[in-house]
């Protein structure tokens, strides 16, 4: 009964808290009027809401509104461009807002089209990034430390190889259909998966060039245009949007200025996949085998070594060492190898058990951890020095940065040198000139093909031998999907880039306002793609091409010219004016050569240099398997 009694006093008192809170509670009409503090017309399209709550509106073209909200709730009250200010209701019907204006905000500069405005004098959809946040990532690549910082920009990562940022970047939704695009899992040497022609213009200190290797420690200012207005000067070419960057220059009239950064970063794979372990895989593979209604020849299958769960009868010593299945008969090891020998396997981690289809029956098996082996710690060794200050006509920045970033996949890594020099005169009091110099030399070292090295090559039996007992890699079961250690011993693939971009500009005024800004900028870039496949032991199973050689070579010439006239006036300091006129030429031309080879005479030459046919069994056979 005491219980009883305590929860209706309990009941009771709760029923009385609500009815009291729902008193408190009581919605109130408000109304009111939002202007600025520097103007007595309404704001419209202000938003207002009421805070911790999902009740919100906006006022109208006069910058009036009207809603139901709490009597005893606070209003937070937003508008672009200026501080966000929140009033207590207080049982008031009329709540009248003033905003400031936010100066910071509106006197940041942004760059639209050819010229430079403050956000105040700017009505273009312009975002702009803080370069803080491109910095202290563990991608050396700034593409993928711009994900999820910048709205309508999507940043979709379908690699995850060092280095490598996204293929390609939508802004607003993109123009086309499938702007993701679809991997073909062939990489040569490169990141793959992006769909054709969806990718933004990315402009670097006025060059068109690409964002992938770009230094994040060099960048001072990354904005993302992203309407017609903003993006309208540069024509078809910025269709998908246009990404302006800004690297870091000195300043006039300051000290010499030194800077060294170092950087240490560790990754490793997100999560661990858990597949099924030798001994389980053991016990099923061979009762499905036998317990099975297929076709299939069980006896060359559980007998004859015909898949990794099946066992062989060895004649010879050495024969079990270099066989690709790991799965034996125990006694049989035994009897050829000697007991010695099977102790040490069974140290090395080795395990026995009872046959599952032939109770009485021991074999000797072990599981090759493949996944342990593949994937590792990947770290990141980043170094930049930069030094800058300038004279009352001079400035300058010059920086030099190193970047090495191993890869969480086993024989995965990137390499980055770069140097970037920027440098401002003023000449005479109306025109100055600017030159900017960088260089860059990127060493990738990718999955080639990630379809077979990872999508398959990871799925492997447990019971796939990796390394034979001399210590050299097994190939796998088809050569297709290969141990990935046997690949990283035969297969020689070097990648480079080489990048020298230069440009020179000058702003001469005119008259007051009015500025010409020529410009001159040439970019040489060449990429080299060489591979080697070297010989493999007779034993194994044989790839299609022996001794294969590929080489791809991509020689890029880009010559820029700017010339720009720029008129900048306004009518009582009130309405801000530009007027823009120019052109811009840009010439690309590309050499690009591919060539194939096969039936090297050796393994240490890697580059092609063999004849281009030769003679089997008395016939001319080519030797040249691509040429382009």
């Amino acid at each position: 009964m005491k219980f009883y009694y305590l929860f209706g006093c309990m009941t009771c008192c709760c029923l009385l808290f609500f009815k009291q809170a729902r008193a408190q509670d009581t919605n109130i009409t408000v109304k009111g009027t939002v202007k600025s503090v520097d103007s007595d017309e309404g704001l419209p399209g202000v938003s207002i809401t009421v805070r911790g709550t999902s009740i919100g509106t906006t006022t109208d073209a006069k910058g009036s509104y009207t809603f139901s909200v709490p009597r005893k709730g606070s209003l937070v009250f937003s508008y672009v461009g200026f501080e966000p200010q929140e009033v207590a209701v207080r049982d008031r019907g009329i709540v009248d807002v003033k905003l400031q204006a936010d100066i910071k905000s509106l006197g940041e500069v942004v760059v639209v089209g050819y010229t430079t405005q403050s956000k105040a004098k700017s009505t273009a959809a312009v975002s702009k990034l803080n370069p803080e946040e491109l910095k202290n990532v563990t991608n050396p690549n700034p593409v993928q430390a711009i994900q999820g910082k910048i709205a309508g920009v999507s940043v979709p990562i379908t690699s995850g190889q060092p280095g490598a940022g996204a293929t390609n970047i939508i802004i607003r939704g993109g123009t086309k259909l499938n702007v993701y695009g679809q991997g073909n899992g062939g990489g040569g040497g490169n990141a793959v998966g992006s769909a054709d022609n969806t990718n933004p213009l990315v402009v670097v200190d006025g060059v068109f060039r690409s964002l992938n290797d770009i230094n994040p420690d060099n960048i001072e200012s990354f904005q993302v245009m992203k309407d017609a207005a903003s993006t309208a000067i540069y024509g078809a070419r910025g269709a998908n949007g246009v990404i302006v960057i800004k690297t870091k220059g000195g300043k006039f009239n300051s000290r010499p200025n030194v800077t060294v950064n170092h950087r240490t970063t560790w990754e490793t794979k997100s999560r661990d996949y858990k597949y099924i372990g030798a001994r389980e895989y053991l016990t099923l593979a061979r009762t499905t085998v036998k317990s099975t209604f297929d076709l299939i020849d069980k006896p060359t299958l559980l007998n004859n070594g015909g898949f990794s769960a099946g066992t062989r009868v060895y004649t010879a010593k050495g024969q079990y060492g270099a066989n690709i299945n790991l799965t034996a008969l125990y006694d049989n090891i035994v009897a050829v190898e000697g007991q010695d020998y099977v102790n040490n396997l069974l140290a090395k981690g080795w395990q026995t058990m009872d046959d599952p289809i032939n109770p009485g029956t021991k074999l000797l098996f072990a599981d090759n951890n493949y996944e342990d082996l593949l994937w590792n710690t990947g770290i990141t060794q980043n170094e930049n020095v930069a030094i800058n200050g300038g004279s009352e006509r001079a400035n300058y920045n010059v920086s030099l940065g190193y970047n090495n970033q191993v890869g969480t996949f086993v024989g995965t890594n990137y390499k980055r040198y770069d140097a970037l020099g920027n440098f401002g005169f003023k000449v005479s009091d109306r025109f100055k000139l600017d030159a900017m110099v960088n260089y860059q030399n990127v060493q990738p070292n990718y999955v080639d093909n990630f379809l077979n090295d990872l999508t398959r090559a990871t799925r492997v039996t447990p019971l796939i031998r990796i390394f034979k007992d001399d210590g050299n890699p097994m190939p796998g079961e088809v050569y297709s999907v290969r141990n990935r250690f046997h690949t990283l011993q035969y297969d020689d693939t070097r990648v480079s880039t080489e990048r020298l971009i230069s440009r020179l500009a000058g702003d001469l005024e005119i008259l007051k306002g009015l500025h010409f800004k020529p410009a001159l900028a040439y970019t040489i870039e060449d990429y080299s793609y060489q591979f080697f496949r070297k010989q493999t032991p007779a034993s194994e199973i044989q790839p299609g091409t022996q001794r294969q050689k590929n080489q791809n070579f991509n020689k890029s010439r880009q010559l820029m010219i700017d010339q720009i006239l720029q008129y900048d006036f306004d009518i009582r300091n009130q309405h801000n004016f530009t007027l823009l006129a120019g052109f811009n030429f840009t010439r690309n031309t590309s050499n690009v050569i591919n060539i194939g080879s096969q039936r090297a005479t050796n393994d240490y030459i890697y580059t092609i240099n063999e004849p281009a046919t030769t003679v089997i069994n008395g016939v001319v056979t080519s030797n040249v398997t691509d040429f382009r």
